[in-house]
């Protein structure tokens, strides 16, 4: 027995394999065209599954990077003690604050971090040092200077 079709645009009774509606004249996608369309349906979804998992992992990245390149920011803030090689105080000091001022044994200046490297500046000079953290120490070393500057954190 043969099934009936009919358009699905006007309703028209539909005699055989036709590929257009003789009533509307709009084209008829035969079954097997419409059923292998379901497979890309599913390949387009792993596809956006696949994409949303990339741009997850790129937000990832991107926000690691972000919060490993500002993070000496946040580390440095507070009050800082110079210390000799022994370890006791020389007396200097330095404060760094969140609004990027600086406070140097009472002489107030800016300061900025970048790439391993500090600049600050006070009213007379601007002196860039190189920075690392060591434990609860920060060591500056300014170029063509031999010995480094060694700095216990205060609370």
């Amino acid at each position: 027995m043969e099934e009936k079709k009919f358009c699905p645009y006007c309703g028209e009774k539909l005699v055989g394999d036709v590929r257009f509606c003789g009533k509307c004249g709009k084209r008829i996608t035969p079954l097997s065209e419409i059923a292998g369309t379901g497979g890309n349906v599913k390949n387009t979804k792993a596809s956006w599954k696949i994409i949303g998992v990339l741009v997850l992992i790129a937000c990832c990245i991107a926000v690691g990077i972000f919060l490993y390149t500002h993070t000496d920011n946040k580390r440095i803030l507070g009050r800082w003690m110079q210390v000799d090689e022994s370890g006791e105080e020389t007396g200097n000091s330095l404060s760094f604050n969140e609004d990027g001022t600086v406070l140097s044994n009472g002489m107030e200046g800016k300061y900025e971090m970048y790439n391993g490297e500090i600049d600050i500046y006070s009213w007379t000079e601007a002196q860039t040092f190189e920075y690392e953290f060591s434990g609860n120490r920060l060591i500056l070393t300014q170029e063509g200077i031999d010995n480094q500057s060694v700095f216990v954190k205060r609370e």
